[in-house]
């Protein structure tokens, strides 16, 4: 069949087209579908990447720099316990414990963990363990808020008194809070309440400085010296802790509970470090044959004498961590009591006006007043918000601390009853 003009024409514009719809075609593959296509190739192989570290994070968890950049990226540092325990927890340490080499996931590895230290924390040895060291070597603080699991300034002092009203004898004695030592350390400290260093999970180890004159009879003096000779003395046997006991002291410390099981040793521990009798101990004239200990025990028991020592009581400090976040816990108190303070001063000096009686503008008086203590205060809050951001001396941060939650506690005392006066009034 002879193709016609018309038909040629019609094929060459349909080829033309098909041309045009080609190259169309192809610029839209190539400018849309392929980097599409390379996007999607993208994602998959990113999405692959993202699965095998899901899984090795799932089985193996994170590297310790891994941890260390997503504790400081997520923030977990706000809490003070954390932030401490990532700043000292080292690498090698890290790998020992949290690798997780067995097939479980690491969570089943974690729950693991938890669940032998919770079985440890909660088993009868270790409780006693932990109860027997808090006997002999209490923390202590100068402040109340840790008296709970410490021992302060007023429940020391008391111990003393017991011990020797326990013992029946006169003393005279120094207590030396103002010169406690920090074992190891080659200067005195004020106080134990302190954490060098970046350890702020560390319990460092106190002696408390006392010199005693002390005066009673031979056998009281003789069991008071040898109650401070074994206090607190730990014996190790087949991996259990037992405190040392004899029979010795038949005797009961004022403020103990006698039991079948008491043992007068298992308390603070403490040591003698000098002795002086002002009279040589045995008063007889004449040798016969017994100890100067049996002498003294015994047909000498009632005699007086006076005796001059040397005493070093041993404590923990709190660790950093505490002291840190009781200074935090102050500047929030702080805060939160300042603005309630401004804003009701503010409140009730502007209806002062609705209140006619002495007690109520007194009462109004007192907010005003309490609001510029507040005001003053400020710029010693400031410096002690500083010194804890900077963790240069949290002993010092610490102390300013107490005597700064003295002066709030105060404050807030007045506070509330200014408004209870105003409150009770308005209604």
């Amino acid at each position: 069949m002879k193709l016609t003009k018309r038909m040629k024409s019609a094929i060459i514009q349909s080829s033309i087209a098909n041309v045009i719809f080609l190259i169309l075609l192809i610029g839209a593959i190539a400018f849309f579908i392929v980097p599409r296509i390379k996007n999607i190739t993208s994602l998959k192989t990113n999405l692959g990447e993202i699965y095998t570290e899901y899984n090795t994070i799932e089985n193996a968890w994170l590297w310790y720099a891994d941890l260390k950049a997503a504790a400081l990226q997520y923030g977990l540092g706000q809490d003070l316990y954390i932030a401490n325990l990532l700043r000292n927890v080292n690498e090698e340490f890290y790998k020992q414990n949290f690798t997780n080499t067995e097939a479980k996931n690491f969570i089943s590895f974690l729950k693991d963990i938890e669940s032998k230290i919770l079985d440890t924390k909660l088993s009868s040895d270790y409780i006693k363990k932990d109860q027997t060291l808090d006997s002999i070597l209490p923390i202590y603080t100068q402040d109340s808020t840790f008296s709970d699991v410490g021992l302060t300034d007023f429940y020391f002092v008391n111990y003393i008194e017991n011990l020797i009203y326990t013992f029946n004898l006169s003393a005279q004695w120094e207590i030396g809070i103002g010169a406690i030592e920090k074992i190891g350390a080659s200067h005195a400290v004020t106080t134990p309440d302190e954490s060098e260093g970046e350890n702020g999970l560390q319990e460092d180890i106190f002696q408390i400085p006392m010199r005693f004159k002390i005066e009673g009879q031979k056998s009281d003096v003789v069991d008071f010296i040898h109650f401070f000779e074994n206090v607190g003395s730990i014996e190790l046997q087949d991996k259990k802790m037992e405190i040392y006991s004899d029979r010795f002291i038949s005797k009961v410390i004022q403020g103990d509970k006698s039991s079948t099981s008491y043992n007068i040793y298992k308390h603070q521990i403490a040591d003698i470090v000098s002795l002086e009798w002002k009279d040589y101990p045995d008063s007889s004239t004449h040798s016969n044959g017994e100890t100067l200990l049996s002498l003294m025990k015994g047909s000498q028991a009632r005699e007086k004498v006076s005796v001059e020592l040397d005493l070093n009581f041993y404590v923990s400090g709190v660790p950093g961590y505490r002291m840190e976040k009781y200074v935090q816990e102050l500047l929030e108190d702080f805060d939160t009591l300042a603005q309630d303070l401004d804003l009701q001063s503010k409140k009730y000096t502007l209806q002062a006006y609705k209140f006619t009686k002495g007690e109520e503008l007194q009462a109004i008086s007192q907010l005003q007043n309490l609001s510029s203590i507040f005001t003053t205060e400020q710029e010693n809050i400031q410096k002690l918000r500083v010194s804890l951001l900077k963790r240069e001396n949290i002993q010092d941060t610490y102390e300013l601390a107490i005597k700064y939650r003295s002066v709030l506690d105060w404050i807030e005392e007045n506070y509330k009853k200014q408004i209870d006066i105003l409150t009770v009034n308005a209604k």
